[in-house]
């Protein structure tokens, strides 16, 4: 997800847009912390005929594409529980 994000924010930086092309709703994290790392007051419209806002905790599948919005929401930082290797993801 972090490499993501910093592709995401080099490519806004240099172009001013960045077009993500991807597999499953997991990669909206990488690219919405790329994005509002150059514009924090940004607002997103999730669209999806799921939530996508299970925590690691709530989730019956364990599956990350089920939460990307819960990774992303201040709201939901204190549910997320430590998992190694995403200690740089702040819910924005």
């Amino acid at each position: 997800m972090l490499q993501t994000a910093d592709l995401v924010e080099r490519c806004l930086r240099a172009e001013g847009r960045c077009i993500a092309l991807g597999g499953d709703h997991s990669m909206a994290i990488g690219t919405i912390m790329g994005h509002a790392r150059i514009h924090p007051d940004m607002a997103v419209l999730w669209i999806d005929a799921h939530a996508d806002i299970n925590t690691p905790l709530t989730s019956d599948s364990g599956n990350i594409h089920g939460m990307p919005l819960s990774f992303l929401a201040h709201e939901l930082d204190n549910y997320i529980s430590y998992l190694p290797g995403w200690e740089e993801v702040k819910p924005w």
